[in-house]
């Protein structure tokens, strides 16, 4: 198969004439103009020919045979999807996801990126962006690509072995695949398929093609031509089980890279954020040297960037294989399998990591992290003491150590090794408000005021809007005594009862004489606020009840508190009640608050 799609160079070449320079059916980016001179953008010599009808394809094989005595032809559609999905089960070659950095295709119409200032308004040098893990370049987006089968409108009946499907099909439409720089980012697909009539002349579609019989000394030959032609000859891949040694010495060839180039590549593409294009050139370096297991790993490293947790696993394990003592393979599939919440598994390998380098402190720590979300939580503080002994200046270990105290109620022993963490990184804003925790549970309260102060400056500076409006929540819960609700109503419903009551208190709701003229049957009576005091009213089954807010703008969280914390059936729990339900308490949440 072409590593790359026919070239105008190439095009013109073999038939005289340069593709570009004809009228054609082209797209404005609004609609499609018939009979119109190609834009001067799609100009190119390097850039793919492009308003190719299918008999183009045809004629331009027929005259490309005569000259270099071999057997070209359009791929179909089979062996066309074969090489274009390289093995991969994804969307596209490149996962699930594309970005105008790996794809030409129309990037305004990407869910992940839709910036026009990213999105090319034509095609582009064939050779370039990314190849695919075998080696093909633009085999998903820049233009659509003609295949040999006449259209049907789907599989039922194709062929098994992979060859052309002409038979009963509609003759005068033929396949296109792959997308175009003109189309949405799902027409790229591996699985897409589109059809144009076999005379029409788009620029947006282009052709791709494949020698038969590559490597085989029965190769049809057609006695015509000058092997020492001077045509630029297309690139050919070769198919996975061959080796690079038998790709095509062409003139059309673009420069070789190393294994070891691709990799740098790929780390500097890493670095920068662009993770699809470091996964490409890593591919890229594994398609050179198929046992490069650095290259494996940093590929796995790069699928862990977009939660691609299982291909990760799979890219840390071939790397394994290769070098079964690599410890960073071993650390980075555990980590994986934490993502997958197989824990077990993360610590067999953190474990593995840690005897191949028992100087390895960040598995130790990573052990740590999995053997506390499994409740082992001596057994993480263990882990992390190993940890920090190793690397006595790391911030989050002493962290980590911290919030496994704080589980097993070391309060002291936590509030210490946040501060540790604090002393190594004072930017630490999740070990001050973990300490500010820590602090409030032992009631000193004015320390834990002052730690809430220093994380809500932190996280307002990291411009995290969730974590520091709980910050300043619980900074004016310790200041006026307000409740923060949402807090309350997450760990009512874990049904902690003791932390529920040390947080409201059995006093915070007082009953009042209840009012009989108001009695019903209805759960929720009359919601009233009161602007003197700041009291809340209601009345459930006739009795009435106050809830005093001190800040006006809380009224909505309270009652929502109310209906989501002490619905267990038709009735409000009263406050004699909480002591005797106990946990068994049930969560219900009722109708519209008026």
């Amino acid at each position: 198969m072409g590593r790359y799609p026919i070239t105008q160079a190439q095009y013109e070449a073999v038939m005289g004439i340069n593709p570009n320079r004809r009228m054609a059916t082209i797209w404005n980016g609004s609609q499609w103009l018939v009979d119109h001179p190609i834009p001067v953008q799609f100009d190119g010599m390097n850039k793919p020919a492009i308003a190719i009808s299918f008999e183009d394809t045809q004629e331009f094989i027929r005259k490309l045979n005569q000259i270099t005595g071999k057997h070209y032809r359009l791929p179909t559609e089979a062996e066309w999807e074969f090489v274009a999905r390289a093995g991969t089960t994804t969307d596209y070659c490149y996962g699930d996801i594309i970005t105008p950095q790996v794809v030409n295709f129309d990037g305004t119409s990407s869910p992940h990126q839709p910036s026009r200032a990213t999105c090319p308004s034509g095609t582009l040098d064939v050779n370039q962006l990314y190849p695919n893990p075998w080696g093909l370049y633009h085999i998903h987006g820049n233009v659509w690509e003609w295949v040999e089968d006449c259209w049907h409108k789907n599989y039922s009946g194709a062929p098994t072995d992979g060859s052309a499907w002409i038979r009963d099909g509609v003759s005068e439409q033929r396949v296109v695949r792959g997308g175009s720089w003109a189309n949405r980012y799902d027409r790229a697909r591996s699985s897409y398929r589109s059809q144009d009539s076999s005379i029409s002349h788009f620029n947006s579609n282009g052709f791709r093609i494949a020698l038969s019989n590559l490597w085989s000394s029965s190769t049809p030959i057609v006695e015509a031509g000058n092997s020492s032609s001077s045509i630029p000859m297309p690139v050919v891949s070769p198919t996975p089980k061959q080796t690079s040694s038998k790709q095509s010495t062409s003139s059309a060839s673009f420069p070789s890279q190393s294994a070891s180039d691709y990799f740098d590549s790929g780390k500097k593409k890493y670095n920068q954020g662009d993770f699809l294009g470091a996964i490409s050139d890593y591919s890229e370096a594994i398609r050179i040297d198929p046992n490069y297991a650095k290259a494996y790993n940093n590929r796995g490293f790069a699928k862990d960037k977009l939660k691609d947790y299982q291909g990760a696993i799979s890219d840390y394990s071939e790397a394994i294989r290769i070098d079964p003592n690599f410890a960073y393979a071993y650390n980075n599939r555990g980590n994986a399998k934490d993502e997958l919440k197989d824990y077990k598994g993360a610590i067999s390998d953190y474990s593995e990591a840690i005897r191949i380098d028992p100087n390895f402190a960040y598995a130790y720590n990573n052990r740590g992290i999995a053997k506390r979300k499994l409740k082992d939580y001596k057994g993480a503080i263990s882990d992390y003491s190993e940890a920090i002994r190793i690397d006595p200046n790391d911030t989050d270990y002493y962290y980590n150590r911290g919030n496994a105290k704080r589980k097993l109620k070391d309060y002291k022993g936590a509030i210490s090794d946040y501060s540790e963490a604090i002393r190594i990184d004072p930017n630490n804003a999740n070990a001050y408000n973990n300490r500010g925790d820590t602090y409030e549970l032992l009631n000193e309260n004015s320390k834990a005021i002052a730690d809430f102060k220093n994380a809500a400056l932190l996280f307002k500076k990291n411009e995290d809007t969730t974590w520091f409006n709980k910050a300043s929540q619980r900074i004016r819960t310790l200041e006026h005594g307000i409740v923060d609700y949402h807090s309350v109503i997450d760990q009512f419903n874990a049904n902690n009862r003791d932390w529920f009551r040390e947080q409201i208190g059995l006093g915070f709701f007082q009953k009042v004489q209840a009012n009989k003229s108001l009695a019903t049957d209805g759960i929720v009576i009359q919601i009233t606020l009161q602007p003197s005091g700041s009291l809340l009213k209601y009345k459930v089954n006739g009795t009435e009840w106050v809830i005093p807010d001190r800040t006006q703008e809380h009224w909505y969280r309270t009652i929502r508190l109310l209906f989501l914390g002490f619905q267990p059936s038709s009735s409000l729990i009263r406050p004699a009640e909480l002591e005797q339900r106990g946990t068994s308490w049930q969560v219900k949440e009722l109708g519209q608050f008026q």
